[in-house]
């Protein structure tokens, strides 16, 4: 096992796709785990000022191109990336760069294309506001994180 990581595993979803209380577990904004809710759900959804934001084929490449070229401007080495409709999952290393920083640098990237390719509205925000962040230790767990999101 390796004393510091050997890679981060990121994952965030987009707007209103992932309400609390849902039946697929969310967190709150301390990170801890909120139980099955679907009365907070619907009161989320009730108060929501847009519809969710469910990528399109061609988003869904705008960002992935978008992270990408994000990844080699600042040398991090991006492993593997799926981006779903609803969310994304990346494997990669950024060096001397905290996984929160990473996560919200690349949600900003992937943003500013879309915004840029006239995608969606100014003002649109397009992710949920945290990340997902692991950190991988060791070859063991960094193979099982690859074959995951490979299998997206």
């Amino acid at each position: 096992m390796y004393s510091s990581p050997i890679a981060y595993f990121i994952t965030f979803t987009t707007r209103g796709t992932r309400l609390h209380g849902c039946e697929k577990g969310s967190v709150d904004r301390n990170g801890r785990y909120i139980d099955v809710f679907p009365e907070w759900e619907e009161t989320e959804r009730d108060n929501m000022k847009f519809s969710p934001i469910l990528f399109t084929k061609p988003q869904r490449e705008i960002v992935h191109d978008a992270i990408s070229k994000y990844c080699i401007k600042r040398s991090w080495k991006l492993y593997i990336l799926a981006v779903q409709s609803n969310h994304i999952h990346i494997l990669l290393t950024a060096d001397n760069t905290d996984p929160d920083s990473v996560a919200t640098s690349l949600k900003s990237a992937a943003s500013l294309e879309l915004h840029k390719q006239r995608q969606f509205p100014d003002g649109i925000k397009i992710w949920t506001r945290l990340a997902s962040t692991r950190y991988v230790f060791n070859d063991e767990e960094f193979q099982s994180v690859f074959d995951y999101i490979n299998n997206q």
